[in-house]
């Protein structure tokens, strides 16, 4: 597969840059995407103002990678492949990467099938306005450890057929911040898999304005691995994993070790 490595360039015209079908992009530096719209899975669309792009879109199993270091600015939104036909499409973000979006970032899968992907290793993703996945198709976000930085300036949307996927890292894991409100619709998934933690907290997943979430996950929609002991509570203005203080579970064992001490006390007579 043919890649294409984008460095040290500030400025960046995608219609000068031959497009290979489902070829990953990876850009590095500093850099604001401008261009035309144009052939190729990675679309970039002009606001008539000296070809400044205003958005993105990613289709037909293109793969984006933004660097450790990188910082792309968008003045609009992101588009994950939204229903178009082909196959999904890919964005990884790297610790240390910036991805800054001016209102809103929308992600599904294909008409023809196929899922769409957004992996946060680390990094900081801003969006000025609504989150949402899975509207349409499959779309899977996942969080790799505690080195992310997701803040959502408006609402968060887990429709049917998206899957949020937490891998938590030996100190936990990053959270999704919103300003505005979460909605779950039904079928939406929760994965959160515990493997690598080594901590013995609460562990925040979503968070947003006060009693403002709408739906829970379906119990068969949710899956959490190597955490034994933790519970899934809905919060009033967060979603979070909670487990028992240890010190509750001595001083319940002490009420049952004393209780059971007390049935086993011989009559006087």
């Amino acid at each position: 597969m043919n890649q294409i490595t984008i460095a040290s360039i500030t400025l960046l015209t995608l219609s000068s840059i031959s497009m290979i079908q489902a070829a990953p992009v990876t850009i590095s530096g500093n850099q604001t995407l401008q261009g035309q719209t144009g052939v190729g899975e990675l679309i970039a669309t002009n606001n008539g103002a000296g070809n400044n792009a205003t958005a993105i879109q990613l289709r037909n199993g293109y793969t984006l990678t933004i660097e450790d270091g990188a910082i792309v600015n968008l003045s609009s939104g992101i588009n994950i492949s939204q229903g178009v036909n082909g196959n999904g499409a890919n964005l990884t973000m790297e610790v240390g990467s910036t991805l800054n979006v001016g209102s809103g970032l929308s992600m599904s899968g294909n008409a023809t099938g196929g899922t769409s992907f957004i992996t946060m290793e680390g990094g900081v993703l801003d969006v000025g306005g609504n989150f949402g996945a899975g509207s349409q198709y499959a779309a899977s976000f996942t969080i790799e450890g505690d080195d992310a930085t997701i803040d959502v300036g408006g609402n968060v949307n887990a429709y049917e057929n998206s899957v949020f996927n937490f891998n938590l890292g030996t100190g936990g894991v990053s959270s999704i911040d919103a300003e505005g409100t979460m909605t779950i619709t039904s079928g939406a998934s929760l994965v959160v898999d515990g493997s690598a933690y080594s901590g013995s907290s609460s562990i925040t997943l979503f968070q947003f304005a006060t009693d403002s979430l709408t739906g829970i996950f379906d119990v068969a929609d949710i899956t959490l691995t190597e955490l034994d002991g933790y519970s899934l509570v809905y919060g009033a203005d967060s979603i979070y994993l909670a487990i028992p203080e240890p010190s509750s579970f001595v001083f319940g064992a002490g009420i049952l070790a004393f209780g059971a001490v007390l049935l086993r006390r011989p009559r006087v007579s």
